[in-house]
């Protein structure tokens, strides 16, 4: 992985999986105990030389050499808000390449939440085992993550401004006036295969209409 040349910029500069592995040393990625990771994989041109799986098997190898306890990404479906049910095996996350890449991986623990489900490896891989119905406040992945020590937010290829959920949870414990609860309910079938119907709350900030709440979701998150 570390000599692989992944991807090269517009000046034509090639990096490799230790050129990555150095720079998230560099802003302190890996001085925690549980790395929460927002993902954009489009860094530059992709080596052609790499299949897909291979591209994706590298960067997630990368998160994993920083050798932090256990690492965290979202793994959101919105099944619920679509009508649809959720799958924790089986259901694809809207969430980008790398994240689904990963949630199909040996050892990665999926949380049980129909719409904003995380995936998790690690030391503490199952420490979403026992969310609340409520995808945003009090019980929620987020509170949990909250109430972790050392944490940190790691933006590999993202921008903060387009995907930092975790300000949703402190609106919601904020109780601000501009969103509210919106109950939301399905069926789900867990990792065991067992079928059941549930509801979840989530926190929106606009109504939710169905013919077009992917669009909306987008919006809200």
């Amino acid at each position: 992985m570390k000599n692989i040349k992944l991807f090269k910029d517009h000046n034509e500069v090639w990096y490799t999986g230790e050129d990555i592995l150095n720079k998230l040393k560099e802003v302190g990625a890996h001085e925690c105990d549980v790395l929460f990771v927002h993902t954009d994989v489009a860094f530059g041109i992709i080596n052609p030389g790499l299949k897909r799986k291979q591209y994706l098997g590298c960067l997630y190898e990368i998160l994993q050499e920083l050798n932090v306890g256990t690492l965290v990404f979202p793994a959101f479906t919105f099944s619920f808000c679509n009508k649809e049910i959720y799958d924790v095996k089986n259901s694809r996350t809207f969430m980008g390449a790398l994240n689904e890449y990963i949630r199909n991986q040996p050892g990665v623990v999926r949380s049980i939440d129909p719409i904003l489900s995380m995936i998790s490896a690690g030391d503490k891989a199952n420490l979403f085992d026992h969310i609340g119905k409520n995808s945003l406040g009090i019980n929620s992945a987020y509170d949990i993550l909250h109430q972790q020590e050392n944490v940190k937010f790691l933006f590999f290829g993202a921008e903060i401004g387009e995907c930092f959920t975790y300000i949703h949870y402190v609106e919601d414990i904020m109780r601000v006036p501009y969103r509210f609860d919106m109950s939301f309910s399905g069926a789900i079938i867990d990792e065991e295969g067992n079928r059941f119907e549930d509801e979840y709350k989530l926190y929106a900030g606009v109504p939710v209409l169905s013919q077009h709440v992917r669009i909306i979701l987008r919006i809200i998150y």
